[in-house]
């Protein structure tokens, strides 16, 4: 019994370092990398989204204004003829629909905006890089809501693929690369899920992979996360990630509970790592490369965490250009500057194209974790176990010894009873009269010992 308990409680303890995070220990670079000319051209993108388009909550008016501004800026970067560097999707740039608030189950309207940049190969294949342009206002929807200008969500990730869009305006890649800006993100990821629906089985061959910014702004550390069942796809991704660049990147395999949009608790978990449009493109089988800050110092979290020992500012009013200025020492511009450079590396990487080809293929179907589902499996089943056992080895088998050691001193009871009468039959001594009085006396007082017995057992 002792050594079944002992290999329940191994099994306890030895699983979660199964699935315990993969992390590299360097940190991220507070040094200055970008140079300043860099940093006004974020600034000023910054500036114009935050001051203009505040409080562009998911369907709102001001989504909408927002979507038109990154239409405005990436239509006006031209190549260095003059000719149109990027094409519009459906000649406007805008991709319309309809869906379902998961926070009030009301319908609402947005918008994606895709624009892309196409190669003179015959039969290119595609990069997806994206980022959703609305952000947190704890679902008001409202456009008179109380200004959150969303400067870590999601101003800096726009202005990172913006800027990144005009560096390669005049470059050649023998793949396409397309930019979406996803609307109502922050609406169960609303735009992306759009997106993704046509994604069929033709469409999903021809792209190569869908790198995703996320809320890059604010936050302790730069974070990657591809799946947790890797393939070679997703390891290259990951390494020409790191070597692309200027700075140190973790990756993460961390996970969180979660809660849906009406905030009632699930009993799911997923990882941070897929708390963004990247989730999407996995359940529509795409390989995906998911870049974000934050702070993640255990395996399991509760809640997103950005900057260690403080509270979040994700869809507040300190998302703001002062506070995040202050908080970082200014250092939020050179966080989303470098981004884009590396970004820059990252497609202009020697055979790309041709490491990612037939990435589709073998892409793990279930976007859900399996190695989590693993060890909530094994972990219950444990702790199951550890309560049958106790219970068994507390209560039942101690039970069951008194109940044997009751029954075999009755039966000796009754040997003897029986042994005595067996005596007194042989005896000449005693009357049949004397006899019968004491065989009554004798039935009366195991008729007794026997109901005091068990009125004990019920009583225990």
């Amino acid at each position: 019994m002792k050594k079944l308990l002992y290999i329940l409680l191994s099994l306890v303890v030895l699983v979660p370092c199964c699935f315990s995070p993969k992390i590299y220990e360097n940190t991220f670079a507070e040094t200055k990398i970008t140079t300043s000319a860099e940093e006004t051209k974020v600034a000023t993108i910054l500036n114009e989204i935050c001051a203009n388009y505040p409080s562009r909550s998911a369907g709102t008016i001001r989504e909408k204004k927002a979507s038109e501004y990154i239409v405005s800026k990436l239509s006006a970067i031209k190549k260095a003829d003059g000719s149109e560097a990027f094409e519009k999707f459906n000649q406007t740039g805008l991709q319309s629909f309809d869906y379902i608030s998961a926070y009030n189950d009301a319908s609402f309207s947005s918008q994606n905006v895709i624009f892309t940049k196409k190669s003179s190969t015959k039969d290119a294949k595609t990069l997806i890089i994206g980022t959703n342009y609305d952000n947190d206002i704890a679902k008001t929807f409202s456009d008179t809501a109380n200004s959150i200008e969303g400067l870590n969500s999601s101003a800096g990730s726009v202005a990172s693929i913006i800027l990144l869009a005009d560096s390669i305006k005049d470059k050649e890649f023998d793949y396409d690369i397309q930019f979406v800006f996803f609307g109502a993100g922050e609406d169960a990821r609303a735009g992306s899920a759009f997106f993704c629906n046509g994604i069929d089985s033709a469409k999903q061959s021809k792209i190569l992979a869908m790198i995703n910014i996320g809320n890059i702004t604010y936050g302790d550390s730069m974070y990657m996360y591809t799946f947790e069942n890797k393939n070679k796809y997703m390891d290259y991704l990951e390494n020409t990630m790191k070597n692309s660049a200027s700075y140190e990147i973790k990756n993460i395999n961390y996970f969180k509970t979660v809660t849906n949009g009406k905030n009632e608790l699930n009993l799911s978990y997923k990882h941070v790592g897929i708390d963004n449009d990247n989730i999407n493109f996995i359940k529509a089988g795409v390989v995906t490369l998911n870049l974000f800050r934050g702070s993640y110092s255990s395996s399991t979290a509760l809640s997103s965490s950005e900057v260690g020992g403080k509270q979040n500012i994700t869809g507040t009013i300190n998302d703001s250009r002062q506070y995040i200025s202050e908080a970082t020492n200014g250092q939020y511009l050179n966080n989303i500057a470098i981004v884009t450079s590396s970004l820059e590396k990252f497609i202009s990487t020697n055979g790309l194209s041709s490491a990612l080809d037939g990435s589709f293929a073998v892409v793990p179907k279930a976007w859900s974790n399996s190695k989590i589902e693993a060890y909530m499996i094994v972990s219950i089943i444990a702790v199951v176990s550890l309560i049958v056992t106790f219970l068994y080895s507390m209560y039942l088998i101690p039970r069951a010894k008194k109940a044997i050691v009751s029954n075999k001193s009755m039966n000796d009871i009754a040997k003897i009873i029986t042994d005595e009468l067996e005596k007194m039959n042989k005896s000449e001594k005693l009357s049949s009269e004397d006899r019968g009085v004491i065989e009554e006396a004798i039935k009366k007082d195991i008729e007794k010992k026997t109901g005091d017995k068990q009125s004990e057992d019920n009583n225990e």
